[in-house]
This record gives C-alpha cells, sequence and structure tokens, in this order.
C-alpha cells in the first residue's frame, strides 16, 4: 500500500494512503504503478523535485489512485507548478467527496485555499472588433468558455495563438511571474492577402522572317558566270555550224546537193541557231551581271528568271528581275 506523506501535515501520512480507483488496469501496470510511486518518493526526498513529479504522473496513469494524485498535487506545488497543483488538489476534492473520504476530501480543500492567492492568470483583452475562432494555449486547445475569464497558469513563458479563418494566426507570448492577473492584448488578426494573379500567358514566338532570296551583288556574281557559261557554248555551237557549212559545200554543186549535204546543211543550220541564243543569253547575263555588281546594295535581294526566245527567225533570251 502507497503512502502519501505531507510534510505539514504529518498526522494524516497515514491516513492518505491511496485506494484504486473504480477503473480496471492490469495486474503488470498495478506493480509497474507501484514501483514508480516508491521511486518518486525516493527522488523528492532526494530533492529531485521534476523527476519525481514525472513518476507520480506516470504511476497515476498506470493506476489512477486518489493517493496517488494527491502526492502529484503536492509534488507539483513543491516544483512552484501553483496552477496545476491547484487544478490537482481541487480534483482530488471532488473524489474524495464523492467516496466520502472526508479526511482526503478536508486535506485536499485546504491546499485549494492555501494556493488560491499564491495563483497567477492571464486575462486577455482582445482589441475592439478582433475576433477568433480557435485560441491554443501551449499547445493545447482553451476552451472558448474561459476566452474572458480568468484563467491560471504556472509561473513561466506561455505561448497563445490566435486563429481565424482567412486571417493570418497571431503568436502572443507571455510570462507569468507573480501572483495576480496580468493582462494579455491581443490585437486584432490580419486577413491573409489575396494570392498574386496568375502570370499571363508567354506571348508566342515572332513569325520566321521570310526567307530572303540572294542579294544583288551575289546575283550579280552569278549572271556573270552564266554569261560566261552562254559566250562558251555559243562558241562551240557557232564553230559546229561553221564546219557543218563547210562539209555540205563540199558536197553541193550550185544549188543541188547530195543526201549528206543536206544533212550537214541541216546540222548547220541548227547549231547556228542554238549557238545565236546562247550567245544572246551570255551577253545579256553579262550586261545584268555587271550592272548588279557594279551597281545595286549589296543588302537587297532579288530573283532573277533567265530563258532562250524562240522567234520566228532565229532566236534570242529573256531575263526577268524581282527585287
Amino acid at each position: 500500500m502507497r503512502k502519501a506523506p505531507f510534510a505539514a501535515v504529518p498526522l494524516l501520512v497515514l491516513a492518505l494512503a491511496p485506494t484504486a480507483l473504480a477503473q480496471s488496469k492490469s495486474p503488470e501496470d498495478v506493480k509497474r504503478a507501484d514501483t514508480l510511486f516508491k521511486q518518486a518518493q525516493k527522488l523528492r526526498d532526494a530533492g529531485q523535485v521534476s523527476q519525481a513529479c514525472a513518476d507520480f504522473a506516470e504511476s497515476l496513469r498506470l493506476d489512477p489512485a486518489l493517493g496517488t494524485l494527491l502526492n502529484l498535487a503536492d509534488c507539483h506545488a513543491a516544483d512552484g507548478k501553483t496552477a496545476t497543483a491547484f487544478a490537482e488538489f481541487e480534483q482530488a476534492e471532488h473524489q474524495a467527496q464523492a467516496r466520502k473520504d472526508h479526511e482526503r476530501e478536508s486535506f485536499a480543500h485546504e491546499q485549494v485555499n492555501a494556493l488560491s492567492p499564491r495563483l497567477s492568470y492571464v486575462q486577455l483583452a482582445p482589441a475592439p472588433g478582433a475576433t477568433f475562432d480557435t485560441v491554443t494555449l501551449d499547445g493545447a486547445p482553451l476552451e472558448r468558455a474561459t476566452w474572458s475569464a480568468h484563467v491560471a497558469l504556472d509561473p513561466g513563458p506561455h505561448k497563445l495563438v490566435f486563429s481565424a479563418d482567412g486571417k493570418v494566426p497571431r503568436t502572443v507570448e507571455v510570462t507569468v511571474s507573480v501572483p495576480g492577473v496580468q493582462t494579455v492584448p491581443v490585437a486584432s488578426l490580419d486577413a491573409i492577402a489575396a494570392p498574386p494573379p496568375p502570370s499571363p500567358p508567354s506571348p508566342p514566338p515572332p513569325p520566321p522572317e521570310p526567307s530572303r532570296g540572294p542579294s544583288l551583288q551575289t546575283l550579280g556574281f552569278v549572271l556573270g558566270g552564266v554569261g560566261v557559261v552562254g559566250i562558251g557554248f555559243g562558241s562551240y555551237f557557232g564553230a559546229a555550224a561553221i564546219s557543218n557549212k563547210n562539209s555540205g559545200n563540199a558536197h553541193c554543186s550550185g544549188k543541188f546537193c547530195d543526201a549528206q549535204g543536206l544533212s550537214d546543211e541541216s546540222n548547220a543550220h541548227t547549231d547556228a541557231a542554238v549557238s545565236t541564243v546562247a550567245f544572246a543569253v551570255g551577253i545579256v547575263a553579262l550586261a545584268a551581271g555587271a550592272y548588279f555588281v557594279l551597281a545595286a546594295p549589296s543588302s537587297q535581294s532579288a530573283q532573277l528568271q533567265v530563258g532562250p526566245l524562240m522567234l520566228a527567225r532565229g532566236g534570242g533570251a529573256a531575263a526577268q528581275v524581282t527585287w
């Protein structure tokens, strides 16, 4: 059986031995709870109050006994946690009253009265128009009913967080040090900034520039090359026409020619026509090329179309330039 010693009231030491509350628990939990209870007593006697309170709390969780609750409340009072001790002594008083355990009820009531003037409170003071949906105290929800009441806190630092839909949460840190009521002003919550508008779509890439023909100077050089080739062809077919004409004359007598003479005469006329066209194209191309190379700006582009021009009597060349 666990004892509940309190230095201020030695005559109640034996009377405060805890009795298990009506709650199902395993034998292992009861054994572990008893071991922790005895260990907590030794720690408290050795001056390790905080660790003793932790062991009393774990013992109470495993085996919720009234005597353990009283020892835990006394330990918290010795550790300076006046608000926690006050709440635990009040709880123990109600449990003892329900059990008709008048001695423990009287003891717990005396401790409640003794702690009452030592309590430190905070009073929330919201700014006019400030509204909240939730308030947490040290990470635990604070009941709405207590928002306008005095809230007893243990001495030391505490953190209050005020939240509301569509608002930026506000954190208020407060340090409780002396008994009495400490007012905590709370400003209105700021609205959450609207998200920035989506970025406009990227403009489409510019259309590709239309392909440009060669510059006029480049075209001039090309025309010059065409002219040289045309004159070369003209010279070749001119020479062939003369050769065929001489060969045909050798097979003709006056106005009469044999078959070879007639063939050479026909070939001579054909070669002469081709030579004329080739010479005409070559000369026109050379003249145009020289003009474009010497007179036209290099940045201007142009397109050239050159072709033979067949006439009723002989031939020629036609050229068209666009820029």
